[in-house]
């Protein structure tokens, strides 16, 4: 039986450090291997952007 899509939103404004702790790295925990990552970020003056590209490499 094929797994339904489940779409994982996340909200983000200056939290490069979290967002790698937290959020991205419970995602690498999952068991679950049918979903997709939306992050909503507002315009981040940190690193965001380039966690997130590190992120989607792997």
């Amino acid at each position: 039986m094929t797994q339904p899509l489940v779409t994982l939103g996340i909200c983000t404004y200056n939290r490069a450090a979290s967002l790698c702790q937290h959020s991205l790295a419970a995602l690498e925990k999952l068991t679950y291997s049918n979903y997709e990552i939306i992050v909503i970020d507002d315009c981040s003056s940190d690193k965001t952007q380039d966690v997130l590209l590190e992120y989607k490499k792997n």
